[in-house]
This record gives structure tokens, sequence and C-alpha cells, in this order.
């Protein structure tokens, strides 16, 4: 196997200074400090400077835990895969590969813990092996009673609401492999996601910023420690979340394990009550993402466009199965609820997925999971901004029936 590129960024301040430092338990570290542009990582170059953990990425973070997390012996064996340039991290050998699957376990049981102290739930969805669809001579849902499309005003207003209702509602969530938003190849230091996010009016950070601060600071801890839901997947290809080949040959190679392995890949799902006044209902959402084509090719890629097309086809076949079986499991835990499941439609847009190849994907993973979707009355509502756009253009495409709010309780 070849190397995952996972988030080889520019973090200063050596890691021991940190393991060293006495922690004043009364400071306070509820709320992140605001930090201005200059205090976001910019860029992910493969030859960025040493990947370190510094020590002003734990004087902002959110908790006191996450000192403590990073105190404890356990992590010292790991100082080697933190602190080495991010050269040796994209050599072909197992041993690297294996560094960077225990950091991606250590984000995902750090942040599992985390989410609960703060009054969340998490899981990490996968979906289940199974064959690839065969193609369909036609993909239409227009005479079903479970799927539809809603027109939304914006992904901020829909989740207060849905935070004041009785339905359970899980929302599928634009974002990229590593959990946090950014409009380039960068993760934000920890502790500045949420003044980050403020500045980007896109749906991703618009749904993460509806919930606690503190949630959101921890997703991003959580991107900058290492988590990357491809990691079982792919091992070639990844920069700080974003997928894209650069080449022929490196696409071949993703097509191929995303045939073979694509169900391993990895979304989180966190539930939590919205913040903001007289919200009382947990509502979730679901992480998820796709291949960074249209602005974000590499200069110079010679990948084809079937290449993209089928790229961002297994991609959104493996997402859209993994939300159609977390809402399918949501019901099963809320049996006297009506679960209402939001998807939209990550990489249209400046990611330059076909809708084609996109609209496809939902249709093969609706029809596989539409008997136990009709079983447990799950209400499927594809989410379209201001009703047009490309989201609209899916719609259409599959046939779908718009429906209005409110959808009625059972």
């Amino acid at each position: 196997m070849t190397d995952i590129r996972i988030a080889p960024c520019d973090l200063i301040y050596p890691l021991e200074k940190v393991l060293k430092k006495d922690l004043d338990k009364n400071e306070d570290l509820s709320t992140p400090a605001q930090k201005n542009s200059s205090d976001i990582v910019k860029f992910c170059h493969k030859d960025s400077h040493d990947r370190i953990l510094s020590e002003q990425m734990l004087t902002v973070a959110t908790t006191p835990s996450l000192h403590t997390f990073f105190r404890i012996e356990a992590l010292k064996e790991l100082l080697a895969f933190f602190t080495a340039p991010s050269s040796t991290l994209l050599t072909n050998n197992a041993s690297s590969i294996d560094k960077q699957k225990q950091a991606n376990e250590l984000a995902k049981n750090y942040l599992k813990k985390e989410i609960l102290k703060i009054g969340g739930s998490i899981e990490y969805i996968s979906s289940d092996a199974a064959p690839l669809p065969k193609p369909h001579a036609q993909i239409s849902l227009m005479n079903s009673q479970t799927f539809f499309w809603q027109n939304t005003s914006g992904v901020q207003f829909s989740i207060q609401r849905d935070g004041k209702n009785e339905n359970i509602v899980l929302y599928g969530v634009a974002s990229q492999f590593n959990g946090c938003e950014a409009t380039n190849r960068f993760i934000p230091k920890p502790g500045t996601a949420v003044a980050t996010y403020k500045t980007d009016p896109t749906q991703g950070p618009l749904a993460q910023l509806q919930f606690p601060d503190n949630q959101v600071e921890l997703i991003n801890n959580a991107a900058n420690m290492g988590y990357n839901g491809l990691c079982n997947v792919l091992n070639t290809g990844v920069e700080c979340g974003y997928l894209t080949p650069t080449s022929k040959e490196e696409a071949d190679h993703i097509i191929d394990q995303l045939k073979k392995s694509g169900h391993k890949i990895e979304f989180p799902c966190i539930g939590n009550i919205p913040k903001g006044e007289k919200n009382h209902q947990t509502v979730y959402q679901i992480l998820v993402a796709a291949p960074a084509f249209g602005y974000y090719r590499w200069p110079g890629s010679n990948v084809t466009e079937n290449q993209e097309r089928e790229i961002a086809y297994l991609c959104a076949l493996h997402s859209y199965r993994a939300q159609f079986k977390q809402a399918i499991m949501l019901a099963k835990s809320n049996p006297m609820k009506q679960i209402i499941f939001k998807p939209t439609a990550p990489g249209l847009g400046v990611f330059g997925n076909p809708v084609t190849s996109v609209a496809k994907a939902f249709y093969c993973a609706a029809i596989e999971h539409k008997q136990m979707l009709e079983k447990h009355q799950v209400k499927v509502c594809l989410q379209v901004f201001r009703g047009r756009g490309d989201s609209m253009l899916m719609a259409n495409i599959l046939e779908l029936k718009e429906v209005k709010p409110p959808i009625l309780t059972r």
C-alpha cells in the first residue's frame, strides 16, 4: 500500500513543552479564543514544515480534558508520528500507514469521549458491504411516498426549527473527509474553527455553527489530530480532507479501492440539541464529503472526465448508503417518533461532481433501502436551496415531488 496524505499542516511550537506545562485548573477554556485569519493553517503543501502539535493549539482548545488527553503515557509512543516531517509521512511503507491509522483511531476515541461530555452523541457510520448496483435504464422516484425534495432558505434556519419540534431529524451535511469545514486545503487551528466558519456562508459551516461552539471546536480538534474517514479505504490522494487525484494512474487506483473497500468509509454522525432559545430536541448531522474536482483540480492533472465521473459516483453511493442506513437505525431506536432524513448533494457546484453521477448514486442507494425506509415510515426530503441550482436539477432528474413543511408527526 502507498501512503495516505493526511493534513501535513504547519503547526508550531514543540509538543514537549505542552507535556511539561503545568495547567491552571481554574483556567477558563469554555470559550475559544477569537483569532484572525493569520491564525489559520493556510495551505497543506506536500513538503510543509515539520508536523508538530503546538502549545498554542492546546491552550485555545475547548476543554481542559484535551490537555490531559495529550499528557497520558499512552500517547508518548505516537510522538514520532506527530513530530515527523511531512515528507516522511508520504513514503511507501506499512509503518507509516499504521501510524496514520493509529492517529485516526486516537482522534475518533478522543471525539467520542469529548462529545459525550458536552451532552451529545457520536457514531461513525459506514455503509454495509454490498455489490455495486447494476446499471438502471431509468432513475425515477416520481411515485414514491417516501422520497421528496424540499425548498430551504438555509440550513441554519431549518436546524433551528427542527430543534423546537417533536420529530427526529437527520441532516446530511457537506463537509470534508476529516469532518472539518474549509474553503481550501487547510485545517483551522484548534480553537479557531468557530471564528473561521463564521467567514464561510456555505451549507456545511452554517450547519455546524447551529450547535454548541465547543462541539464545533472538538470536531475540528479531531481533524487536526488526524481523523480521516478514508483511512481504511484509500492509501493515496487525500490532502486536509480533500480527495483529488493528481493523475490518471492515481485515479484508476482510487476507483479500484473504492470498488473494493468503499463500504469502509466512515462518516461521523453527531447528535445534540442546537443552541438557541426554546430548542429541546436532539438534531443529528452526519458529516459527509465528496471528491474535489472543478476549481480544486491539481494544475497539470491528466485525470479524465470519465474517471472523475466514476469517483464521484462511487463516493456518493457509499455516502448515501451510509446515510440511509443511519436514518433507518434512528427509526428503529425511536419507534414512536417520526424520522425525517434531510440529505443534501455534496460535490455539486464548485467541487465539480457531475449531477448525473450524484443523482444516480442517490437513486441506487434509495432503491436498496426503500423497503426498510417505508417499513419504518422514514421521510426523505432532499434539500434544495431556494428551489434552484444543481440540487434542483438533481431533484428533477430523480423526478421527486416537492413537500412543504411542516411534515406531520405520527
